[in-house]
């Protein structure tokens, strides 16, 4: 009996790490961001596969059809397709379980934490590319003020510096919650989905916050948050991937340069960011071929592919980074400023699971607290905010 037991938990470990055969009649339907992207996945799928050559059809999708196929009760189209992160949960009974131990062979590394939350219901998405603000430096600008790009590393120097428009700040969530992100671990989905104003790591983040808001100058100027970088009437703002600063670059001669935020007291504080990636269908009659479609996506040569035909950032390991090649302008100075990003919170919270934690952050009276009377006693704030939070869950409930 107990060599029969020890065969069966042998078998169970190694199943895991047999090799996956590709059915071999398989053809995968697959929806891609770009054309680009999907004419270079076949080339590519051929040239690793030759015996399943041209097994990959294609079709482009924009981010919102895989939603609209889930909401129309339709079902999925596609064996393997592109979807955003916030939108898997809504689509989770579509999504195939993936082992979980199965992205531990990729050649290239996966950013866990943008994943991490969904992976813990059900293991069935891997973020690949990611979009959302960058902090960037107008070189040319602080240049003519005569101060050096290193002065932006961390919060201590740039207060040390003392000059005006310094940081460009603007009063929504997007651009508050990254100036409190010095302890993220208040957020929810850290430790539970609570957001817990009273605890050690949010007064942390608060007096960081404090401690910039005191320090510097930080505008609040809607008017210039397309263009700062145009007007040059701020040294380091950030940026969003719809923005012209390209074609700003060039025609108004300057330079810009994306980095990480600053540190505060050694801490990284934290951009934020939503994330795509690709899932599997749950019904796929063709797992094997589409988990190997998977693996070659997240292959040296898979992300360099992604590198080379998105306009979105690809969330690239900082460790692994010097194994790609950046073609496009500020691409590698982008992916190195997305490793200092943090996906935005997409978890329901305990009190009300149809509410996600931004959502207080987007109240007037939240933000007016943490700027006016937060900034007077940080420790009695905690109280107040956590009252309006109380209240302002409670009040979803009618919603």
């Amino acid at each position: 009996m107990k060599k029969w037991i020890l065969l069966a938990m042998t078998c169970l470990l190694t199943a895991c790490s047999a090799e996956i055969k590709i059915e071999e009649s398989a053809v995968l339907k697959v929806a891609v961001e770009n054309e680009a992207y999907g004419e270079g996945l076949k080339a590519l799928w051929n040239e690793t596969y030759p015996e399943n050559a041209d097994a990959l059809e294609i079709s482009v999708i924009n981010e919102y059809e895989i939603l609209e196929d889930v909401l129309s009760f339709k079902g999925i189209p596609y064996d393997v397709f592109l979807i955003k992160d916030e939108d898997v949960a809504t689509a989770l009974s579509h999504l195939y379980e993936i082992p979980s131990s199965f992205h531990e062979n990729f050649e290239a590394g996966i950013r866990e934490d943008f994943a991490s939350t969904i992976n813990t219901v059900k293991n069935c998405y891997y973020p690949m590319i990611a979009d959302g603000f960058l902090y960037a430096l107008n070189l040319t600008a602080i240049e003519e003020q005569g101060f050096k790009p290193e002065v932006f590393e961390n919060f201590e120097s740039m207060a040390a510096a003392d000059v005006d428009n310094l940081f460009y700040y603007y009063d929504n969530p997007l651009f508050l919650l990254p100036l409190l992100s010095s302890d993220g671990s208040y957020f929810p989905g850290k430790e539970e989905a609570v957001v817990n104003f009273k605890s050690e790591a949010f007064l942390h983040s608060l007096n960081d916050y404090i401690t910039i808001k005191k320090s510097l100058k930080l505008e609040s100027d809607p008017a210039q948050f397309d263009q700062w970088f145009i007007s040059q009437s701020y040294l380091s703002g950030l940026i969003g991937p719809w923005m012209q600063y390209e074609k700003s670059e060039e025609i108004n001669e300057i330079t810009l340069r994306f980095q990480k935020l600053p540190l505060i007291d050694g801490q990284q504080l934290k951009t934020l960011a939503v994330s795509y990636g690709y899932s599997i269908n749950a019904d796929t009659i063709y797992p094997n071929a589409s988990l190997k479609l998977l693996e070659l996506m997240h292959s040296v040569k898979g992300m360099q592919l992604l590198l080379d035909t998105t306009d979105l950032v690809p969330l690239i390991l900082e460790e692994e980074m010097e194994n790609f090649n950046y073609s496009k302008g500020h691409q590698k100075e982008k992916v190195t400023a997305m490793n200092g990003a943090m996906q935005q919170d997409l978890v329901g919270l305990k009190e009300n699971a149809n509410v996600i934690a931004m959502g207080i952050f987007d109240e007037e009276s939240v933000r007016a607290l943490i700027d006016h009377e937060c900034m007077k006693d940080a420790e009695a704030c905690t109280d107040l905010l956590s009252e309006k939070n109380a209240e302002w869950i409670k009040a979803q409930a009618g919603h």
